[in-house]
């Protein structure tokens, strides 16, 4: 999925819980698809070397890059890792009562591979997610 949009220039700046389906389809039990592009772009350029900007998205799976104001594909897989940690956890990895509060614990982010969260997790789950975050 991000390979394609990456291919095609296109930042979607929206994938969350809410915009990423898993969904069987044939004999293919694991067929993502994604809905609302409200918010995507295409990078202009040549090769799309121009980045993004516009602080768009929803908190929680918003990327710390987005919030400091110039972005591109890192964007979205930084809201993948997101999706991922929260299927994993039942948490997202930043959280707050208000949005405020998110933008804060996003910008703050370390990823930490022995968090007490993450023990149940594989060490491929693990690597795969500092990756991503």
């Amino acid at each position: 999925m991000l390979r394609y949009y990456e291919d095609h220039l296109i930042v979607h700046r929206n994938l969350n819980d809410q915009t990423v389906y898993l969904c069987k389809q044939g004999s293919d039990e694991n067929h993502v698809k994604v809905a609302n592009y409200e918010h995507a772009v295409k990078r202009e350029g040549v090769r799309g070397e121009k980045m993004v900007s516009g602080i768009v998205g929803t908190p929680g799976y918003i990327a710390p890059e987005v919030y400091r104001g110039t972005y591109a594909y890192s964007a979205d897989r930084w809201s993948l890792g997101c999706l991922l940690h929260k299927l994993l956890t039942g948490h997202l990895p930043c959280e707050g009562k208000t949005n405020d509060e998110i933008k804060e614990a996003t910008l703050n982010y370390k990823f930490d591979m022995n968090a007490k969260v993450l023990k149940g997790c594989s060490i491929y789950a693990r690597e795969f997610l500092e990756n991503l975050l």
